[in-house]
């Protein structure tokens, strides 16, 4: 019984020490490279509540095209949609 408590501990450790180690959101685009916004005006933030969900790109005035996987399994209501404004 203790034995079994001790391998759980441990193994509850091991989880949350590799969750520490979730990369940045720099670093999750491989081989990629910052630009600066205005490079990429189109470019848009999906984000749940206050949180980036995942990216998307101005269809038009009225519309973000994004992957429905990104979207398929969130709560629509909570989705609002970011953009950084590029001074020219």
């Amino acid at each position: 019984m203790c034995l079994r408590l001790i391998l759980s501990v441990l193994v509850s450790i091991a989880g949350l020490a590799s969750a520490a180690r979730v990369p940045g959101p720099e670093e999750r685009i491989v081989g990629g490279s910052y630009i600066p916004i205005e490079y990429v005006p189109w470019q848009v933030s999906v984000l749940n509540v206050s949180l980036h969900h995942c990216g998307g790109v101005v269809y038009n005035d009225r519309a973000i095209l994004t992957a429905v996987s990104n979207v398929s399994l969130a709560d629509l209501s909570m989705l609002r949609i970011g953009a950084k404004v590029a001074r020219c």
